[in-house]
């Protein structure tokens, strides 16, 4: 809307750019965290992360492989899902290398090339967010959420009250803050590394490449599933 309300050619171009782009990297995005979804079998946060405080378990067909040294994270049950919900995630947020609604160099600036001042920085702050909500998310699905592998802190508040439970509550923030943070600077590293796509490969990789894997994916990760049960 923005785009198509700035009467500028280029503006109209990112933006449909722009919806292009989300609606095919959205597919990907959540097809590839079915597969995760389906290892913990639950859409609570606070379960998945739960189920993520322990030693790494794999199963198949009634036996267990218990590997102590590593913690149990969404990220040694489902890879190829974490790969391609982070990739789809630089897709989401208008990151390089998928920043083709904002090419500088094709478009000026794409759809915010005639706004400036707080206009602007709405536009910021909107893409910003964008990637303080995608690094939590990876952080909780994937890498334990607040969890520090090998510690135990959920008996904290029940050995020393009220103290404990403060205690508790500041760490695991921490811990979640500190994974943020470290997905936040890979964004800015990729910025820093990664070339621009055309925009035909852009579409290509959504389309043809994302989507079927995460189809792969979430199939793979259901039999798996269904023969460690057996």
């Amino acid at each position: 809307m923005a785009g198509w309300g700035s009467s500028n050619k280029y503006s109209l171009m990112g933006a449909l750019r722009a919806s292009a782009q989300m609606i095919s990297y959205e597919l990907a995005l959540g097809l590839s965290l079915v597969g995760i979804l389906l290892v913990y079998g639950t859409l609570s946060f606070q379960e998945m992360m739960r189920l993520q405080d322990a030693p790494l378990i794999y199963g198949l067909f009634g036996q267990k492989l218990t590997i102590p040294f590593l913690a149990d994270w969404g990220v040694f049950h489902n890879p190829i899902g974490m790969i391609l919900f982070a990739s789809a995630t630089f897709a989401e947020c208008n990151r390089l290398p998928f920043d083709l609604p904002e090419a500088e160099g094709e478009l000026v600036a794409g759809f915010h090339t005639e706004y400036g001042g707080f206009k602007m920085l709405l536009f910021y702050i909107g893409e910003y967010g964008h990637m303080l909500v995608a690094s939590a998310l990876l952080s909780i699905f994937y890498f334990g959420g607040y969890n520090i592998p090998h510690v135990i802190l959920d008996h904290m508040p029940h050995i020393a009250g009220n103290l404990g439970a403060v205690i508790f509550a500041l760490i695991s923030h921490l811990v979640l803050l500190v994974k943020i943070l470290v997905f936040l600077w890979i964004f800015i590293w990729v910025r820093w590394t990664l070339p621009r796509f055309r925009y035909d490969q852009l579409m290509d990789l959504g389309w043809k490449t994302m989507l079927p894997w995460a189809l792969v994916n979430m199939i793979v990760t259901a039999l798996w599933i269904f023969c460690s049960q057996g």
